[in-house]
């Protein structure tokens, strides 16, 4: 079967995600704030006790390991497109009587049947996923009638918000290779849900306020997720110099600290329950 140009560059940004997330697998859980969001989104969801959950995208379990302290779900699955990512999970997850599954999986792509879970989770990845409406379709496919999806993709921090920064990113995006670099900020993620067929769609925000004290202890934590792919997208000369600015821009006044606040707009829907969506 023969591929076209965009299923070929489709192809190598999965293969870069997935050797991406494999790099910093062991390092991921420091970017703690993906924690408090998990945790958020669990509560904010309404997610049922004793429901069937798949977590897609699942990561180092910032929503996994929620679930069993909120949800106590009859089982609970977590996916990853990375290896790494999933290794780590499961290693690091305690037994709890087969209620729990982990497998590498393409999120477009899910090996699971029809109807199979009551609730699907993803945390700040749809936005990483290079054909999230391919995604959608798969997610709206494994939920039961009137299963819900609900997930958190990054947004603007309004508390503590910190411009420097924010103009940073913006001044070297302008340096990254696309076909290398898939995230983009589904502004508005909730048109996405309604015309996958979901229903009943909501969405909120939420942040998180991260301490910055020592400028390289900050720059080891953006560099434990998505954000080192930006880096990574950049031509060597950029690279260094984006470093060498950010160390600059985030230093906190001697003896003290800077806060640079972390958006998270959460989104939810529910799966029609008299019939199956027509339009596949």
């Amino acid at each position: 079967m023969s591929h076209s140009p965009a299923d070929s560059t489709v192809h190598r940004q999965k293969q870069q995600m997935h050797e991406l997330f494999d790099e910093v697998a062991e390092v991921y859980a420091s970017a703690g704030f993906f924690t408090q969001f998990g945790r958020s989104l669990v509560r904010w969801s309404e997610v049922p006790r004793g429901a069937r959950i798949l977590d897609l995208a699942a990561g180092r379990g910032a929503i996994f390991d929620q679930l069993q302290a909120e949800a106590e779900p009859a089982f609970a699955v977590a996916v990853d497109l990375s290896t790494g990512m999933i290794s780590q999970l499961r290693s690091g997850i305690a037994s709890r009587a087969g209620r729990t599954g982990f497998a590498v999986m393409d999120a477009e792509t899910l090996s699971f049947a029809d109807r199979s879970f009551d609730v699907v989770l993803c945390g700040f990845a749809l936005n990483m996923i290079p054909r999230a409406d391919r995604a959608l379709r798969e997610i709206y496919r494994v939920l039961r009638p009137g299963g819900l999806f609900a997930a958190s993709v990054p947004a603007a921090a309004l508390s503590n918000p910190f411009p420097p920064y924010s103009a940073l990113i913006a001044e070297f995006s302008q340096w990254v290779d696309p076909s290398r670099w898939t995230m983009s900020e589904l502004v508005h993620p909730q048109w996405l849900l309604a015309e996958a067929g979901f229903q009943e769609v909501a969405q909120a925000h939420d942040e998180a306020a991260i301490e910055v004290r020592d400028p390289a202890e900050f720059w080891e934590m953006e560099m434990a997720h998505g954000l080192r792919g930006f880096y990574k997208a950049l031509p060597g000369p950029a690279r260094e110099s984006f470093e060498s600015k950010f160390r600059s821009v985030v230093a906190p006044p001697p003896g003290g600290k800077r806060l640079i606040g972390r958006g998270a707009l959460f989104f939810r829907g529910r799966k029609t329950v008299t019939e199956e969506r027509a339009a596949r």
